[in-house]
């Protein structure tokens, strides 16, 4: 999954790999029930956009 959303983020723009991201964590929180996805997916999310501001 989250070689899915790295995949994602260097694709796609800033706002389409959150969105996308972040479509993906409340599927998944929905199904899984699972809160420290959303923490995982938030450090990811800002991990990705300072890669892509330094690049």
């Amino acid at each position: 999954m989250f070689v899915i959303l790295a995949i994602m983020f260097s694709r796609t723009n800033c706002c389409g790999g959150i969105l996308f991201a972040l479509i993906m964590l409340v599927f998944l929180s929905f199904m899984i029930k699972l809160w420290w996805l959303w923490l995982i997916g938030a450090v990811a999310g800002l991990v990705g956009v300072i890669v892509e501001r330094k690049n």
